[in-house]
């Protein structure tokens, strides 16, 4: 928000705890909706980009928040969405499961979520991650349902990365060191 402000943008946030969003207020002059999404009166059809990084997974009505987000859009408005990408091979079991998510998302599923509700993947490279730009649509498609078969992919995925797998592989022991070496020397 700080960085489109800077360059001449109207800005507008949204911040559940009230706590930082008083802080957002006060040490930054930001105007901030302090509380949960569906309690923000926004004006509809105003805004030209929205971002929203790493919170959907947090949100208990993700297609409703999504569809709240494209009335706020304007037409044509770009919407960056950003979540922790339950497919990751790399990540941690223990990441990938986290209590204080409610839904995982996968690049297929961010995708077919924003679909449905009115928003398609903008001009721009899908590296197949889980940070991701839209644009909206005129309307929401009826065919938001693109990649059927994703289903069986995750189940496989499920199978084939295992916590023991995880455990088996050079990379779980690298973060470990890097955890450590932050904790000890602050790096």
């Amino acid at each position: 928000m700080l960085l489109a402000r800077e360059r001449g943008y109207q800005v507008q946030g949204i911040e559940p705890d009230a706590n930082y969003a008083m802080r957002l207020q006060q040490q930054f002059n930001l105007p901030v909706h302090s509380g949960p999404w569906d309690t923000a009166e926004l004006p509809e059809g105003a805004y030209d980009l929205i971002t929203m990084h790493h919170v959907l997974e947090h949100v208990r009505r993700p297609s409703a928040a999504l569809q709240q987000i494209r009335r706020w859009a304007a037409n044509g408005a770009y919407f960056y969405l950003s979540v922790p990408n339950i497919k990751n091979p790399n990540a941690s079991p223990f990441n990938r499961n986290q209590p204080a998510h409610l839904y995982g998302f996968s690049n297929e599923t961010l995708v077919m979520v924003a679909l449905k509700a009115g928003f398609a993947l903008a001009d721009v490279p899908n590296t197949g991650n889980t940070d991701l730009m839209f644009r909206k649509l005129p309307a929401a498609p009826e065919n938001w349902f693109i990649f059927p078969e994703h289903g069986a992919e995750m189940v496989k995925f499920f199978n084939d990365n295992t916590l023991m797998k995880y455990l088996l592989r050079p990379v779980a022991y690298r973060r470990f060191v890097q955890q450590v070496k932050r904790g000890l020397f602050g790096r």
